[in-house]
């Protein structure tokens, strides 16, 4: 199975709608994830397969049981490192008001080498 079915057949299992591009951006997030965690030792999980189940899945399957506010809810997400579970919930609910602090570095880095990290609405 390649990274990109294993992500339809989660958020197909999980019912879970995502606004228009999300499934990419966070296809790329899993991209960067890769190739940063080489330098950053960022995760343990060096797969892609294992990185769809194991962090983008695992961070969306909050999503259900998260508020559903008309102006959408403020989230922090203090401690992530790699940024899970936040950059996957930002990007699966961009107009929520998410905070990540500590990913702040590893952002900068990112965005600095590929122009855009997630495409996310997230304030490091």
């Amino acid at each position: 199975m390649t990274p990109d079915a294993a992500l339809d057949r989660g958020l197909g299992e999980m019912t879970l709608e995502l606004p228009a591009g999300a499934r990419q951006r966070l296809l790329d997030y899993v991209a960067l994830l890769v190739k940063w965690n080489r330098t950053y030792n960022l995760t343990a999980i060096r797969d892609p397969l294992a990185m769809v189940t194991h962090h983008l899945l695992d961070s969306l399957s909050v999503l259900p049981h998260l508020p559903l506010a008309a102006a959408g809810p403020r989230i922090a997400d203090a401690g992530s490192g790699a940024g899970l579970p936040g950059i996957p919930l930002a990007i699966a609910r961009p107009r929520w008001r998410s905070m990540y602090p500590s990913y702040l570095a590893w952002i900068s880095t990112c965005s600095a080498t590929s122009g855009s990290a997630t495409g996310a609405g997230a304030t490091p």
